[in-house]
This record gives structure tokens, sequence and C-alpha cells, in this order.
């Protein structure tokens, strides 16, 4: 059933169609008329110059009356000259022959070789500028026509088009070249003749300057016959020389053959039921070596051969050398061939060269140096081109578990040291040959290629840059772990277990190396925000971190990252262990963990601030309540060291905050009285302190001193030389530290260390209502 409608019909279809075939005929056509206009121009110099001799050489083919009169003349001087005189007579002795006028004129046969070839070649130049004009208005006439309707305009054409082919119409346009260069043959045949005749000396250097033309004329006529990929081809004998190919192709030996084809470029195929199968096989039906019967590779199988589509990328990429052409037409033809990955690889290497106007070879012994060399968007689009060629090989079903080595090479592009980051495209094919899913040998491959590269501190941290966009997309933080611990080992030296060992020698590192390591090891902790268990790879980051020596361009960062985590419940523990450990292994190396942690507690706002102190009073309660006694889940936990981070958070902080903050205030108390508990379960549990502990308790009560006396809870140290006196003026209510962790710390320190702190000391004197005996205490 047909739909109604009123809408204006468009003939879109024939008119395309009209204009495709438009155009084409045009550019024969204009191609054949300039062939032509070229002829014409050439027939009317010529014609003019074959007159000018012709004016000279035609006199001699007839009688010359001034001639006739010279020889006259000298007649009668001949006779004058021979009279003698005696008495009466005169006698004449002298006879000279003289020429009949009256008998015919014979002209000698050099003039008449000359005039014939000469007229000839006159001839021939006029008929073939005469042919040509003819040409140009049948072809006018071809194309005339004053229809609008494009589907008239198509049928005309289908009318007119098989008479140009019967009527030979572009044959006799190719023959008119031809006439022109029969007509200079036969021209400079008879100026051979001219000037032998006229004056040898002058032939003999005309003569041998003709053979030279007639022998590079002939030569390039028959090259064709040779080498179906000659350019020496005319309209007209094209046929002719591709017969002659193939039947010299035919009877010439097989090994002159091969060595013709070395010679010449020629490409021989075997035929399409045996088509060499790899360019091992290509190399041995060339040599002969193969038992196949090679043939030409003429310019239809050309047609028909995709083979050779990237060379002819690269020829318009070299003539145009145009950056938008390149990442659109010429990219957009990649995708459409398909073609084989180290083709596409090469093309690649070879685009880049070209636009930085150096040698740009496909090698994977250094990164390539970019630095400055190319613009944002050539490095873009090179390497999305490049990230496509990978992720279309991985993606391949039922592809050859093998490492390709066009792949090498498109990696060690990626990496190449330039200013500009990764695509987004390039970052996910890294992705996509890292990731723990992908085949072991592409994993495996792609570490060993990246780490070549990782040798000096420079291509160290480029590649640490460089790879940040692709860890930030794996969801496992124990592949990152894996990762950065297999591409170190060429910077390094040896093999690194553990995260930690990456920053062992941070203090002798480039800020940019370590500042790249940094953002990777932040990056990686920010995965686990909220989990309440922390994988190997986020807990050896942060580790890593806390043991680093931080530059002042990434201390920002690691700091935010530290508050953020403090600020969340779950993650307090994995971040005050670093500290906080009882094992030396499990904690953190120099001073780093503290202090980013002290910075971390003074930057935040207060609201942080007691968010922190609440976590960390909970972090304690867990440890008395026992919830961290698992030692295979948990490190074990040292609250003397906790207390004395506290103490380092405390001097952190203005001592104003003390007074004018009620709220900070109690969760300060809150966290001391927690602290107390933890290090009094700490010390039932310990049994025997170790030197370790005596030292770290007797520097959280230096610490606790020194802050009461900060905080005016007592006197200075030069007005509390009477301990009499700053008892008398003491209150424990008015201090933030409570007697319960006093007396826990006085559980590890010697007793002849009591008298050097007032706190201590106030509890074994017998004016103070609390036990001596801190092993009472604690029981």
């Amino acid at each position: 059933m047909l739909i109604q409608t009123n809408a204006p019909i468009q003939h879109t279809g024939w008119t395309s169609l009209e204009k495709t075939i438009h155009d084409l005929d045009e550019a024969k056509m204009k191609d054949c008329k300039d062939d032509i206009d070229t002829l014409l121009i050439f027939a009317g110099l010529f014609s003019a110059v074959i007159t000018a001799f012709l004016v000279e050489s035609y006199r001699n083919l007839q009688r010359d009356n001034k001639v006739v009169m010279v020889d006259l003349l000298r007649q009668i001087s001949a006779q004058t000259r021979g009279y003698t005189t005696t008495t009466g007579f005169i006698n004449a002795t002298a006879t000279v022959a003289v020429s009949d006028p009256s008998l015919p004129f014979e002209a000698s046969h050099d003039d008449i070789r000359v005039n014939v070839l000469w007229f000839s070649s006159l001839i021939f130049d006029l008929s073939a500028a005469s042919f040509g004009m003819l040409v140009k208005q049948w072809l006018r006439e071809y194309m005339a026509g004053d229809h609008t309707s494009p589907r008239v305009r198509l049928r005309i054409r289908q009318y007119r088009n098989p008479s140009l082919a019967r009527w030979k119409v572009f044959q006799i346009a190719a023959i008119l070249p031809l006439m022109l260069q029969l007509a200079l043959g036969l021209f400079f045949v008879g100026l051979c003749f001219f000037t032998w005749s006229v004056n040898r000396h002058v032939a003999y250097t005309s003569i041998p300057l003709v053979g030279v033309w007639a022998l590079l004329f002939l030569s390039a006529t028959v090259a064709p016959a040779l080498s179906p990929r000659c350019p020496y081809k005319t309209a007209f004998t094209r046929r002719g020389m591709k017969t002659l190919r193939k039947l010299l192709f035919r009877i010439a030996p097989g090994r002159v053959l091969s060595s013709l084809s070395s010679m010449l470029h020629w490409k021989t195929v075997k035929p399409l039921s045996s088509r060499p199968s790899n360019e091992k096989d290509l190399e041995e039906s060339t040599s002969g070596n193969c038992d196949v019967t090679s043939v030409m590779f003429e310019e239809e199988d050309a047609i028909q051969d995709d083979g050779d589509d990237i060379s002819l990328l690269t020829t318009l990429d070299e003539m145009l050398l145009d950056d938008n052409l390149l990442f659109t037409s010429i990219t957009q033809a990649l995708r459409q061939m398909q073609a084989d990955p180290f083709d596409t690889i090469k093309f690649i290497f070879g685009a880049v060269g070209r636009r930085i106007h150096e040698d740009f070879p496909l090698e994977t012994t250094s990164l390539p140096n970019l630095q400055r060399k190319l613009t944002k968007s050539v490095w873009h689009n090179s390497v999305d081109i490049t990230a496509e060629v990978i992720k279309t090989h991985l993606d391949q079903p039922g592809r050859d578990s093998h490492w390709p080595d066009w792949m090498s090479h498109a990696l060690t592009f990626l990496f190449s040291l330039c200013e500009h980051t990764l695509t987004e495209e390039a970052e996910h094919a890294i992705l996509m040959c890292l990731s723990s899913r992908t085949d072991p040998v592409i994993r495996n491959g792609a570490i060993r290629i990246i780490a070549s590269h990782a040798g000096d501190k420079v291509r160290y941290g480029h590649i640490l840059r460089q790879l940040r966009g692709v860890l930030a997309q794996m969801p496992i933080s124990d592949d990152r772990r894996e990762i950065l611990l297999s591409i170190a080992p060429q910077r390094l030296g040896y093999v690194p277990e553990r995260l930690v060992d990456l920053v062992r020698e941070s203090s002798s590192m480039d800020d940019l190396e370590l500042s790249a390591l940094l953002v990777l090891l932040i990056d990686c902790t920010r995965t686990q925000f909220g989990k309440n268990e922390w994988a190997l790879g986020t807990r050896e980051a942060l580790c890593a971190l806390m043991s680093s020596s931080i530059p002042i361009g990434s201390e920002k960062s690691f700091v935010a990252l530290v508050s953020e985590l403090m600020c969340i419940k779950a993650s307090m523990w994995g971040v005050v262990r670093y500290v906080v450990s009882v094992e030396e292994k499990a904690r953190s190396v120099g001073p780093t963990a503290r202090r980013i942690i002290g910075l971390a507690f003074t930057n935040g706002s207060v609201i942080v601030r007691g968010q922190m102190l609440e976590h960390l009073t909970k972090l304690m309660l867990t440890y008395t309540e026992g919830k961290l006694d698992n030692t295979a889940k948990f490190n074990p936990l040292n609250p003397i060291r906790a207390c004395l981070l506290s103490m380092h958070l405390v001097d952190e902080v203005p001592g104003q905050l003390f007074s004018d903050e009620d709220d900070i205030r109690s969760k300060w108390r809150s966290l001391w009285s927690s602290l107390g508990d933890a290090v009094k379960r700490y010390g039932t549990l310990s049994k025997n302190a170790s030197e370790d502990d005596h030292q770290l308790a007797i520097n959280c009560l230096l610490s606790i001193q020194a802050t009461d006396a900060a905080n005016g809870t007592s006197k200075d140290e030069s007005d509390c030389q009477d301990y009499w006196r700053w008892l008398d003026g003491f209150k424990v209510e008015d201090s933030l530290f409570p007697d319960e962790l006093i007396i826990a710390l006085r559980f590890f320190i010697p007793t002849k260390e009591y008298g050097r702190f007032r706190r201590v000391r106030r509890l074994d004197d017998s004016k103070s209502d609390v036990g001596t005996d801190p092993r009472t205490r604690l029981d």
C-alpha cells in the first residue's frame, strides 16, 4: 500500500548518481583536453621551426637563376683570359665547358632526401594539430547538454558513452602524440642528412646527439615491457606493452627473472590457489626455490591487493603532513582496512618521525625522547591509535597466547618521554595489559617492558607519573602493589619485597621521582576509605608513605589523606599502627609518621580534631576490651607509644584551646582516661617491662609534666623548687591527665626515677590519699 503525502519528491538518488558520473567523465575529458592543448602548442612551435628550415632547403629542388648567371660570367671571364693577339688576328685558345641552360634541372639526392623528410615531418605535425582540434570538438559535444533533469542527463550519457569506445575516440587522441613524435623523428633524420651535405664537421656533432635522443626515446618506449611499475607509459602503447611483458615473462629463464625482479623491484605472486602465507614463502617463490609459477604483478592485481595499503597511507602522509588529515581520514582508513598490528605501529612511528624531523625507528632499548617535539593533539591522537591497536588485539576471541614483538614497540611508545599526559584510551589499553584478569603472558610481557625502561630516576619517575591514571582504575590494591614492586628492580638494583623498600632511600631520591611514587601510594591508600579490613597493598602503601621523606610539594596532599583517614573510625587503626605498634617491623621508618599525624591534627578544624580524638579514644577502649588481641589480624599495640603520640598532638595545638574549648577539653580527658586503662592493661600483659617501654614511659611523664606547667596547673620550673608548695597548690581536676594514667606509666619506670616527676612523687607522698604501691594499684 502506497502512503500518500504532500511532501515534495526529492530526487536525491538520481542527482547523486549523475553528479558522480559527471565528475568522472569531466575528469577524464579534462585530462584528454589538457594533453591535446599541450600537443597543439608543441605542434605550432614545431611547425614554425621546420618551416624555417624548409624555406632554405626547398630551393635546392629547382634551378637557381642566380647560379646560372654566375656560371655565364665565369665562362666569359675564362674566355677573355684565353685570347692571344697577332698581327690582324685575335685567337681564343681557352675552352670552358658550360652547362646548357636549356637542359632539364636535376636536384641532388641529398637535397631530395632532406626535403622529403622535412616535408613529411611538417605534414605529420599539421595533421596531428588538425585531428587534435577535431577531438576537442568531439569531446565538447559529448559533454554538451541543455537538459536540467539528472535522470535525462544520465540517459543522454548512456546513449553517447558506448560510441566513444566503438568509434575509438580516445584511441585517436592517443595516436596524436605519436604522430608528433614521428614528425620530430623525421625532422631529426633530415637534419642529419642536411648537415652531412653542408659540412661534415657539423654533422659529426648533430648525428651523435640525434642518436642519443633516439636511444633514450626507444628505451623509454620499451621500458614498460620489462616492468609493470615503469611509469613511462602512454595510452596508445599500454596494451601492447602489457602483452609483450607477459610474453617476455613466459620465455625468460627463471634465474634471469629473479635477477630482474630484484633489480627492477618486481612484485611476484603465486597463483590465487597457492598464494604465499607468509613473507618466507614469498621470498622462496621469488628466488625460485618454491615450485610455483610466478606471474607479473600488474596494475589490475594492485587493485585487488590490499597488502600495500599501509604504504599508500604513508605516501599520503609524507606528501601532506597534515595533522588534521592524519587523525581523521587516514586514521579512519586504518580502522577500515584492519591492517596488521605491526604495520600500524610502524606507520605511527613513521608519522611521528616525519613530524619531529628525525629518524624514529622501531626499538625497545630506550624510551623515545619527545620532550617539546610534538604538539598535544599529535601526541594524544598518536597514543589513541596505538592504544586502539592494543585493545583490538587483546579483545580478539581465541587469539594465540604469546607476546607479539609489535606490542613491545607499542608500550615503549606509550611511555615515551613527553610532557603531555596519556589519554584515557591509552591508560585503558595499558590497564588491559597489566590487569590480573589478563593473559599472564601478556601481563608479564608488559611488566617486563615497562621495568626495562625504569633504570634511572628520570625515566622511573616519568613511568610512575604515566602509570597514575592506570593504577587508579585498578580496584584491587594488591595488583597495584605487585606492579610497583615489579617495575622497581632496575631502579633499585635489587628485588624489593615490600612497598616500604621503594622509599628506603627516599632522602637521596629526586623530588620529582619521589613525588610521583608518593602520589601513587596516596592513590592506593584512598581506595580503602571506610573499609574495616585493609588489603596488603594498602597497608604497605601507607607504611611506605609514613616512612618516606615527604617533599614539600607532596606534603599537603599527604596530610589531607591522613586527616581524612583519621576522621573515619574504621581507618584510625590503619593510620596510628605505624606509630604505636609493638613490633619494629610493623612501624614506619623515621619521624615522618608522627610529624604527618601531628600536621593533620593541627591543620584540622575544631570539629575535625574532635573526631580524631574520639576515634583515638575508641581505639584505646577497643584495645582495653581485648578486641585487638588477634595478632593474626592486628599488629600488637603499645599504648605507651599511643600516649606519646597523643602528647605530640598536645604539643602541636596552641595552649589556649584547652581553656577556650570545653568540648575539646572533655574529649582530651576521655582520651587520657582511656589511655590510662590501656597502659594499665598493657602493663598487666607485659609482666616484665622492656627497656624500650622504660624510656617511652619516661618521655611520656616528662611531656605530661611540661604540659601541666604550660597550662598553669603548676608553676614554672624555677618557681617549683619547693615541692611542698607545689603540692599544696596542685589540683588533679585542673589537669588534663588523670592519676590513673600516671599510675599506669609509673609501672614502667625504675623506682629511682620517681623523684624526677612531681606527679609520681605525689602518688607516693603520705599526704596523698593515693596508694603507694603501683603494683597494688594495677591489681
